[in-house]
């Protein structure tokens, strides 16, 4: 969602339209991000009807383009709307193949490239992230924290309380910065240790400035999704703990070129392996990771160029 927030800011001067399937809270961040055009579809809806609303949605409010953003999409889907609208798809999965007209795909195993074939163009490799517009300036902010800790706008596997329950292991004082997630819920089990606990931790449940945030830390934790893309853009080390299975892959893409560690999945196992990550911070020895250069906060900058073109019937490299 906010990859599509990103995008839709940087295209106000068209008339922006939402359809969403709403787990509970993505009408919320869209209408504080001042989004008012927003449609919701049944939850856990069949391929067949989503395609059925999503066709009588498109002629009923005239639109123009078609932007899908959305785990496991099938390509069926895609096919059926692009015999009526063109399509921009956006993926960050090891895969190219569907059918659309501009795919997107920062994923950071991708080389940074643009194929233009007859009646398709590829937008390849972390150049082509779609980040917050923040993200493109950079200076040296003074740390707060000595760790800040993010699992995305949902933590549905919980693992915040796993990290969090990993540190009654730590003796030495750590400063912690929490992000629970817009739909996240502050557990009992959260307030607790963050009472009880000997850490100094700050509880926030989202944050209109990411960037601002991960400024602030010497050290950052997230699973394998755009989070992942933020922290290496700022050079802020950081460690993945997984949230689902297909972040596997992205994980170990950033350890292979050594600029993250992978934790994994947050099993009891992998939890001695975070323990010890904590331990070394805790005594200020960071890990030194290799900075990364690939992503300078502009693809979005890059991606709407492309939309804009795609708009006027042309495409320009």
């Amino acid at each position: 969602i906010f990859r599509c927030i990103n995008l839709a800011k940087k295209l106000k001067r068209h008339k922006i339209h939402f359809l969403i399937e709403d787990y509970g809270s993505v009408k919320k961040i869209l209408k504080n991000n001042e989004f008012l055009n927003i449609s919701t579809i049944k939850s856990g809806i069949s391929l067949d009807e989503d395609i059925k609303q999503s066709i009588k949605f498109i002629q009923k409010n005239q639109i123009q383009i078609l932007i899908v953003d959305k785990y496991k999409t099938k390509k069926r889907y895609l096919s059926e709307m692009k015999k009526i609208i063109p399509i921009i798809y956006i993926s960050d999965l090891n895969l190219i193949n569907y059918p659309c007209d501009i795919l997107v795909n920062g994923f950071i195993g991708y080389r940074n490239k643009i194929i233009k074939n007859e009646n398709q163009i590829m937008l390849l490799g972390p150049k082509f992230q779609i980040l917050n517009s923040q993200f493109s300036k950079q200076k040296e902010v003074k740390k707060k924290y000595n760790i800040l800790v993010t699992f995305g706008g949902f933590d549905e596997s919980k693992i915040v309380e796993y990290f969090l329950e990993s540190l009654s292991f730590i003796p030495t004082k750590l400063k912690i910065r929490c992000i629970l997630g817009p739909a996240s819920k502050n557990s009992q089990k959260i307030q607790n240790i963050q009472k009880d606990s000997h850490h100094s931790i700050s509880i926030i449940h989202h944050t209109n400035n990411m960037k601002k945030e991960i400024e602030k830390c010497e050290f950052g934790f997230c699973s394998g999704g755009i989070t992942s893309y933020e922290f290496a853009t700022l050079n802020v080390p950081f460690a993945i703990i997984i949230q689902n299975n297909h972040q596997i892959l992205t994980a170990n893409e950033w350890e292979k070129r050594k600029i993250s560690i992978k934790i994994g999945l947050p099993t009891k196992k992998n939890q001695i392996k975070l323990i010890k990550l904590l331990e070394k911070i805790s005594k200020n020895n960071i890990p030194k990771l290799s900075k990364y250069n690939l992503i300078d906060g502009l693809g979005t900058n890059r991606i709407i160029k492309n939309i804009e073109n795609l708009l006027s019937d042309k495409y320009q490299i």
